[in-house]
């Protein structure tokens, strides 16, 4: 009754699982200072929209939600490049998975075979096709061990499909966060690029222009 387990990960596969998890904790470092980052912009900010109303404050106003959007990209690509690494992990894992099931499955068939064999011999023939009562004891653990490894087989099948199911609902939930991480990334480009076109437009404005720059903010 011989069966396939779960097979021991080969050096190989341990070296590439260290490596990827080596880039995950450099990558969530990076993004921790980026939120930090992020974050101590919006104080400087913060502090500006507190200022009177001037072309100076609000030409720094804007550099600012400038700097911080595109802090905010970088903070994009990282979790980009997080949620690839998962898909990419989740997806070997579902294919790893399926690949067992269909080894274990051939296993089971071949169990099958062999107890329904068993199963056709009666207790007289078994007799006496064994020339001694040790074959014939033998015969009978065999076919406890065949019963054995059916049902651990079985069991295995069941554990590796519902392990196989978590994974997908986990893969679409990684491909779902890596969509809504690549819209908000777009978006943030497209208020840099506003932004930027304020920011320029501010700038044509000469100083002689100021007093009547803070009368059309007052407006």
């Amino acid at each position: 009754g011989t069966f396939l387990m779960f097979p021991a990960k080969n050096a190989q596969a341990d070296l590439t699982t260290d490596a990827v998890q080596k880039r995950q904790v450099e990558l969530q470092a990076e993004l921790d200072k980026l939120t930090q980052e992020i974050a101590e912009k919006q104080k400087l900010l913060d502090g500006k929209k507190g200022e009177s109303a001037s072309l100076q404050r609000d030409i720094a106003i804007l550099n600012g939600k400038i700097d911080q959007a595109k802090l905010s990209i970088q903070a994009s690509n990282i979790i980009l490049q997080k949620l690839n690494q998962d898909i990419g992990i989740k997806t070997e894992t579902i294919n790893e998975l399926e690949a067992r099931m269909d080894r274990n499955r051939q296993s089971l068939a071949d169990i099958l075979r062999k107890a329904n064999q068993r199963e056709s011999d009666t207790l007289v023939e078994m007799i006496l096709n064994n020339q001694s009562l040790s074959d014939f004891v033998s015969d009978l653990d065999s076919y406890d061990v065949l019963n054995q490894s059916l049902q651990n087989v079985y069991q295995e099948i069941t554990g590796q499909k519902q392990m196989t199911e978590n994974e997908k609902q986990s893969l679409q939930e990684k491909q779902a966060a890596e969509a809504d991480a690549k819209a908000l990334k777009e978006a943030q480009a497209r208020q840099v690029e506003a932004n930027q076109k304020v920011k320029n437009d501010l700038l044509k404005i000469t100083k002689s222009q100021e007093k009547n720059y803070q009368l059309a903010v007052e407006e």
